[in-house]
């Protein structure tokens, strides 16, 4: 009986600390003390600071104590030109979010339409960056949030811009991409102006790389109009 007694008065005591606790809870929500004011967004470059907030969820007023910061990290992480976000509480009344944006590396472009794709094939935003490599598309590219894959010719373009040598795709400034078979390279070659790299589908891009060096090397000062690597075992040359 006495052992019966003392869980009783645990039970109310940790009941009574609940309530205590709860009381105390909403007394703090209900006086506005850690009311949301400020919405602090760091890290963009890119994306608009407003349409962050608006992703995140979190409206100015409510307290502290009612949204969710891994929530609202995750509703900012889905859009397309933001690769990760954090999202704490700095002091009673601020929230900051602060982010890391998608890096574009390709720029695909189809009449007017222009859009920037990341390292990993996401189609991050619209617009066009003249420093980019540009990926020329007979058909439209994949919306923005949408991936290379949307896209047969655009997505082995991409394929061998993965594929190449660091020396060899810094050269090429221009892709033509008609289709998932034909793709065409063009290759800055300073004073000797472009070089025609016709590259094919992206397969056996090891080989295709390779012979494009030998005959490069091979050729030297020569002018090259057009190199066809599509058959990589027997590469043939067009001298204007």
């Amino acid at each position: 009986m006495p052992r019966l007694d003392r869980r009783r008065r645990w039970i109310i005591r940790g009941v009574t600390a609940l309530a205590v606790t709860a009381a105390a809870a909403w007394g703090v929500d209900a006086s506005g003390w850690i009311d949301v004011h400020d919405i602090v967004v760091v890290g963009v470059d890119r994306q608009d600071p407003a349409a962050i907030v608006a992703a995140s969820g979190i409206p100015n007023g409510p307290s502290m104590l009612r949204f969710s910061s891994s929530r609202a990290a995750r509703r900012v992480d889905a859009l397309p030109l933001i690769d990760r976000a954090q999202v704490a509480r700095v002091d009673p009344n601020t929230v900051r979010i602060t982010v890391a944006e998608r890096q574009p590396v390709l720029v695909a472009v189809a009449g007017r339409q222009q859009v920037l794709i990341d390292r990993a094939g996401n189609i991050i935003d619209e617009g066009v960056i003249d420093t980019l490599p540009t990926v020329m598309l007979s058909n439209a590219p994949p919306l923005v949030g949408g991936h290379v894959t949307d896209s047969a010719a655009l997505a082995n373009a991409f394929a061998v811009w993965h594929g190449l040598s660091g020396s060899l795709r810094s050269a090429v400034m221009r892709y033509v991409a008609q289709s998932a078979d034909s793709l065409t390279l063009f290759l800055e070659r300073g004073p000797r102006g472009e070089l025609e790299i016709r590259f094919g589908r992206a397969e056996r891009i090891d080989e295709k790389v390779r012979a494009i060096g030998v005959v490069l090397a091979d050729v030297g000062d020569t002018d090259v109009a057009v190199l066809d690597v599509r058959a990589p075992s027997t590469p043939a040359l067009v001298v204007p």
